[in-house]
């Protein structure tokens, strides 16, 4: 029986920063992988696809937005996803030989095979042709999540898609249907409509993307609209009829919405199915997440998980962060906590932000105000035909203090970390309006918005006044 101080299962972002740290810190590393290629579904399914994807996309919509004279259009009926992915290859071939250097220089073993815990401190390894055992000090669990496949719906239909089989799609469909408005259905109903697709996003919940800002997600969904895209809110599926030119959804209001191919993006789920969690009395949620408490560690005090087994966010950034801190805690070291982690929609527009929303500041009781600078008031954005770009900063009326930065538009997820790391620093409102940014770029949002911060700021001192 092999002996480590540290095992991983599952090669994705957490698990793979998992390991690395672990091997820095002196510790002797097995990571299995039940997948023929490293990565997790980060890397082969999920972010690295869809981003492909939507650069192709982003550059289709930017050449229709921009309307130059004389220049029109046109895309070939018979055009593939592989054909508008076709950067993916190069960059799986590139992401896989990282991840491969990283794991020879550390000197991480890597097992292929199906891992089960057999208690709280050894795996059993099985591949076609044999069974390993491996015992361990400590245990990552970074097995990630997989798509929520609601009951009422056949995933026997090939036309019928979830976020992991969606790079499979071949031809572009005329009509697709998005079922979820959350991070990845509005993302890709989206990047689908600039590629002239026919989208109905359907969600059941009143707003999209619920975990960011409100006032953004409005906007964006109007950005949608006004793009073609046609949202219903409030309204949850209740069935799909398959014909063979058609797949038919309906509504619980007897709305019948017609489509040759459709996308289901209604949640995840943990994937913590055959782990033997039971056997090693590692307790897990009704959707099969584990349970961890701020430190990522489960009810077994050896047994950590970090990464979307454990916390339902899907962004692979917190996912490397918490590999790497729920490490550092498992072997002693000092745990940085990351306070100020952004968020990202990778929509067209984008969509980021860093800090409290609006309704966290209002559920906890925190005073605010907030500045605001549009993207068609902005040099830079009135170039390149930024119509639908915001920055909103939040801050306290007390200190000026930042609470929150939120944008809307393009190069969002870009412009964030400018703002993040005022935050990080202690800068405040003015530090906006004391800096010197190039002429003309988006950046000079943040001065602009600062500036009308500022202007509340001395309309709110006003009234205190009075």
């Amino acid at each position: 029986m092999s002996q480590y101080d540290l095992i991983v299962i599952g090669s994705g972002p957490a698990g793979a920063k998992g390991a690395e740290e672990a091997a820095r810190l002196g510790k002797k590393v097995a990571l299995i992988e039940k997948a023929h290629r490293l990565g997790g579904a980060g890397i082969n399914t999920g972010t690295v696809p869809s981003k492909t994807l939507r650069e192709t996309a982003q550059y289709i919509a930017g050449l229709r937005q921009r309307g130059v004279y004389g220049l029109t259009l046109t895309m070939e009926p018979n055009l593939t996803l592989g054909d508008l992915m076709y950067r993916r290859p190069a960059v799986l071939e590139a992401e896989w030989g990282l991840i491969r250097r990283n794991m020879d220089r550390y000197r991480i073993e890597i097992v292929h095979g199906e891992a089960s815990l057999l208690d709280a401190h050894t795996v059993r390894v099985r591949t076609a042709t044999s069974t390993r055992d491996l015992t361990g000090s400590r245990l990552l669990i970074a097995t990630g999540s997989s798509a929520f496949h609601p009951p009422q719906l056949s995933f026997d239909d090939p036309r019928l898609f979830d976020a992991s089989s969606l790079p499979d799609l071949q031809t572009l469909p005329k009509r697709l249907v998005v079922i979820g408005g959350g991070v990845i259905g509005a993302e890709y109903a989206s990047i689908f409509n600039a590629l002239g697709v026919q989208v109905t996003l359907v969600e059941r919940q009143e707003r999209l993307l619920p975990v960011l800002d409100a006032e953004l997600a409005d906007r964006f969904k109007r950005q949608l609209e006004e793009n073609g895209v046609q949202v219903v809110l409030n309204e949850p599926v209740v069935a799909v009829d398959a014909e063979p030119a058609q797949l038919n959804f309906r509504l619980n209001n007897g709305e019948i919405i017609a489509c040759e191919a459709a996308l289901v993006a209604a949640g995840r789920v943990g994937n913590t199915q055959g782990l033997g969690l039971e056997r090693a009395g590692v307790a897990v949620d009704e959707l099969g997440f584990i349970l961890v408490n701020e430190f990522l560690q489960t009810n077994q005090p050896d047994v950590y998980a970090a990464g979307d087994v454990a916390t339902r966010h899907s962004w692979a950034s917190i996912s490397m962060e918490q590999g790497r801190s729920a490490v550092r805690h498992a072997f002693g070291q000092p745990v940085a906590r990351a306070g100020l982690v952004p968020l990202a929609a990778y929509g067209i527009p984008e969509i980021s932000m860093v800090g409290l929303t609006e309704e966290q500041c209002k559920a906890q009781g925190q005073p605010y105000l907030v500045g605001r600078a549009y993207g068609d008031q902005n040099p830079r954005g009135q170039i390149i035909g930024e119509a639908s770009g915001l920055l909103k900063i939040l801050f306290s009326p007390h200190d000026l203090t930042i609470l929150g930065i939120h944008l809307l538009g393009e190069n969002a997820c870009e412009l964030i970390h400018l703002g993040q790391s005022v935050m990080l620093t202690g800068g405040n409102l003015e530090t906006f309006t004391r800096s010197v940014y190039n002429y003309p770029t988006l950046s000079e949002m943040y001065a602009q918005a600062a500036l009308n911060g500022l202007e509340h700021w001395e309309r709110w001192k006003t009234m205190r006044s009075q």
